[in-house]
Protein backbone atom coordinates (compact mmCIF):
# COMPACT_ATOMS: atom_id res chain seq x y z
CA UNK A 1 0.00 0.00 0.00
CA UNK A 2 1.43 3.35 -1.11
CA UNK A 3 0.55 6.62 0.62
CA UNK A 4 -0.16 9.79 -1.30
CA UNK A 5 1.96 12.59 0.19
CA UNK A 6 1.17 15.25 -2.36
CA UNK A 7 -1.67 16.62 -0.24
CA UNK A 8 0.58 16.95 2.78
CA UNK A 9 3.26 18.75 0.76
CA UNK A 10 0.64 21.19 -0.53
CA UNK A 11 -0.47 21.97 3.03
CA UNK A 12 3.18 22.61 4.02
CA UNK A 13 3.63 25.00 1.10
CA UNK A 14 0.45 26.92 1.98
CA UNK A 15 1.50 27.26 5.64
CA UNK A 16 5.00 28.42 4.68
CA UNK A 17 3.59 30.97 2.19
CA UNK A 18 1.21 32.40 4.80
CA UNK A 19 4.00 32.71 7.38
CA UNK A 20 6.19 34.39 4.80
CA UNK A 21 3.46 36.88 3.92
CA UNK A 22 2.99 37.79 7.61
CA UNK A 23 6.75 38.34 7.89
CA UNK A 24 6.79 40.56 4.79
CA UNK A 25 3.90 42.69 6.08
CA UNK A 26 5.77 43.23 9.35
CA UNK A 27 8.94 44.09 7.45
CA UNK A 28 7.09 46.68 5.33
CA UNK A 29 5.58 48.24 8.43
CA UNK A 30 8.98 48.57 10.09
CA UNK A 31 10.53 50.03 6.95
CA UNK A 32 7.80 52.69 6.79
CA UNK A 33 8.54 53.67 10.38
CA UNK A 34 12.26 53.86 9.65
CA UNK A 35 11.63 55.96 6.54
CA UNK A 36 9.53 58.42 8.56
CA UNK A 37 12.26 58.67 11.21
CA UNK A 38 14.87 59.25 8.50
CA UNK A 39 12.80 62.07 7.00
CA UNK A 40 12.46 63.75 10.39
CA UNK A 41 16.20 63.42 11.04
CA UNK A 42 16.95 64.90 7.61
CA UNK A 43 14.61 67.82 8.28
CA UNK A 44 16.27 68.43 11.65
CA UNK A 45 19.73 68.39 10.01
CA UNK A 46 18.60 70.82 7.30
CA UNK A 47 17.12 73.07 9.98
CA UNK A 48 20.38 73.03 11.98
CA UNK A 49 22.30 74.00 8.83
CA UNK A 50 19.84 76.80 8.09
CA UNK A 51 20.08 78.09 11.67
CA UNK A 52 23.88 78.03 11.55
CA UNK A 53 23.90 79.82 8.19
CA UNK A 54 21.55 82.47 9.50
CA UNK A 55 23.70 82.99 12.61
CA UNK A 56 26.86 83.26 10.48
CA UNK A 57 25.15 85.77 8.16
CA UNK A 58 24.12 87.83 11.19
CA UNK A 59 27.70 87.86 12.54
CA UNK A 60 29.02 89.25 9.25
CA UNK A 61 26.12 91.48 8.12
CA UNK A 62 24.15 92.49 11.22
CA UNK A 63 24.24 96.18 10.32
CA UNK A 64 22.61 95.66 6.90
CA UNK A 65 19.38 93.95 8.03
CA UNK A 66 16.38 96.12 7.15
CA UNK A 67 13.71 96.71 9.81
CA UNK A 68 11.09 94.63 7.93
CA UNK A 69 13.51 91.68 7.73
CA UNK A 70 15.32 89.88 4.96
CA UNK A 71 14.91 86.47 3.34
CA UNK A 72 18.19 84.80 2.41
CA UNK A 73 18.80 82.73 -0.72
CA UNK A 74 18.99 79.05 0.26
CA UNK A 75 19.28 77.47 -3.15
CA UNK A 76 22.91 76.44 -2.54
CA UNK A 77 22.30 75.17 1.01
CA UNK A 78 19.65 72.58 0.37
CA UNK A 79 18.09 70.72 -2.53
CA UNK A 80 14.87 70.72 -0.53
CA UNK A 81 12.45 73.61 -0.33
CA UNK A 82 13.88 75.74 2.47
CA UNK A 83 13.97 79.37 3.58
CA UNK A 84 15.69 81.58 6.14
CA UNK A 85 14.14 84.87 7.21
CA UNK A 86 15.94 87.25 9.54
CA UNK A 87 13.75 89.76 11.39
CA UNK A 88 15.17 92.26 13.93
CA UNK A 89 13.22 92.69 17.17
CA UNK A 90 13.82 94.17 20.63
CA UNK A 91 15.66 91.10 21.97
CA UNK A 92 17.93 90.56 18.98
CA UNK A 93 17.41 89.09 15.54
CA UNK A 94 14.91 86.30 14.98
CA UNK A 95 16.03 83.50 12.68
CA UNK A 96 12.94 81.88 11.15
CA UNK A 97 13.63 78.68 9.23
CA UNK A 98 11.25 76.58 7.18
CA UNK A 99 12.09 73.37 5.35
CA UNK A 100 9.84 70.92 3.54
CA UNK A 101 10.38 67.26 2.73
CA UNK A 102 7.60 65.30 1.08
CA UNK A 103 4.48 66.18 3.10
CA UNK A 104 6.31 67.21 6.27
CA UNK A 105 7.04 70.86 7.04
CA UNK A 106 9.51 71.83 9.75
CA UNK A 107 9.36 75.42 11.05
CA UNK A 108 11.47 76.86 13.82
CA UNK A 109 12.19 80.31 15.18
CA UNK A 110 14.98 81.27 17.51
CA UNK A 111 16.38 84.61 18.59
CA UNK A 112 20.05 85.34 18.06
CA UNK A 113 21.61 88.17 20.03
CA UNK A 114 22.68 91.17 17.99
CA UNK A 115 26.47 91.07 17.72
CA UNK A 116 28.27 94.07 19.11
CA UNK A 117 31.01 95.60 17.00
Amino acid sequence: MRRNTQGLALIYVIVIMSLLSVYLVELMSNSRIMLRQTRRAELAAIDRNLQASGAAWIRHNSSSIPQEGITLDTSLLSKRQASITLVPDAEGIQIETTCTLAAEIHKQTRTAPTPSR
